[in-house]
């Protein structure tokens, strides 16, 4: 009877690992380190070969401005005056800037004009690389938001790889400031979550939010949108945090139960309230996020608004405007209500463009 008792449970506890190993993976056999690796390698190669004859590309429409004719790329020029001038050269307290700060990328084309100075190959080239490395973080961000889900989240990374939306940032030298600042913001959200989730030792959680905090200084630096990093972060931390501790269907349970022949416990839901150490996080990641703006908003002097023609810009001329060069003898103010409607339908547009990317533009005001 012992032998038989000790035979049942041996059964039951091999049952109980084969069924909770089969439920670890949804799709299949559990994920390997080389399947991880195949992924990622799949993934860059897509996105490098979709973009692969954008290295053939010449300089064109605002590649010349923020190229060409930047002197801020020459070695002449001291790296301080990254700091204090626009994307285009032109200092940020000019009413004649467009208050466009994205210094990092300034200083990314100063690195390729010291080594190839205009020839256009090299700038193209670190496009591509960055896109490549953009996919593959796409890949990791949807293998932490739904863990089980390995083969859904390289569907989602190549879809991402060879979307043709991209072209407007790859194609283009000036969409590095996407490329670069989307990278960067990536890279935060992924320290910011292994902070989030590593309660010991406390140096390390410190060290990994101290890498968050830095990469999405350096996304805002490359791009303004890139500030978003750190709220983004907070966002994604706060999910985790709200997530059920017990969360209903727990596959996991059910086999272990079913296993042991015990009838499998209700399903229960406890919803649990965020922690003191994300609004400790947070509250720092909010405050550090304002720091930025008041800093980038004292070097762009006390015009804040940037000075766009109306061919360029005609949502910025509103009916509060004074007159200037620009609008004085131009077209008249936009209606407060033209603008709101005109920049609601740029969104829309753009949502639109990634379900049916038809017609993709360098310059939309241009109608290029």
């Amino acid at each position: 009877m012992r032998q038989r008792r000790k035979a049942a449970r041996g059964s039951g506890t091999a049952a109980a690992s084969g069924a909770s190993s089969s439920f670890a993976s949804p799709g299949g056999p559990a994920a390997t380190p080389a399947d991880g690796v195949t992924a990622v390698l799949a993934v860059g190669l897509v996105a490098a070969l979709c973009y692969l004859p954008t290295l053939s590309n010449r300089f064109a429409f605002d590649d010349r401005s923020a190229i060409e004719e930047n002197m801020d790329l020459r070695p002449t020029t001291p790296l301080a005056t990254l700091f204090d001038n626009d994307f285009w050269g032109t200092p940020l307290r000019s009413n004649r800037s467009n208050k466009s700060y994205r210094p990092l990328t300034v200083l990314s084309f100063r690195l390729n004009y010291s080594l190839h100075q205009l020839e256009p190959f090299g700038y193209h080239l670190v496009n591509l690389i960055l896109h490549s490395v953009v996919s593959v973080q796409i890949l990791g961000l949807a293998k932490r938001l739904r863990p089980g889900l390995s083969q859904g989240a390289l569907f989602a990374a190549l879809l991402f790889a060879c979307h043709p939306v991209h072209s407007e940032a790859v194609c283009n030298t000036v969409g590095r400031a996407e490329l670069l600042a989307a990278a960067l913001l990536l890279l935060s959200l992924q320290a910011y979550s292994a902070a989030a989730t590593t309660a010991k030792p406390l140096p390390r959680a410190l060290g990994w939010y101290t890498v968050a905090c830095v990469a999405a200084i350096c996304a805002a630096l490359a791009k303004e949108t890139g500030l978003l990093a750190l709220v983004l972060g907070a966002a994604e931390d706060l999910l985790v945090q709200l997530q059920p501790a017990d969360p209903p269907g727990s596959q996991l349970r059910k086999a272990v139960a079913v296993a042991g022949g015990v009838k499998a416990p209700a399903e229960t839901q406890r919803w649990r309230l965020p922690s003191r150490g994300w609004w400790l996080r947070t509250a720092f990641s909010a405050g550090l996020t304002l720091s930025f703006l008041w800093d980038a908003q004292s070097r762009r002097g006390t015009r804040l608004t940037p000075a766009f023609s109306y061919v360029d810009n005609p949502i910025s001329h509103g009916w509060q405007q004074l007159p200037s060069e620009d609008t004085l003898f131009g077209p008249p103010a936009t209606p407060p209500l033209t603008r709101v409607l005109s920049a609601g339908y740029i969104s829309t547009y753009y949502l639109w463009l990634l379900l049916w990317p038809l017609t993709l533009s360098p310059d939309y005001s241009y109608a290029a």
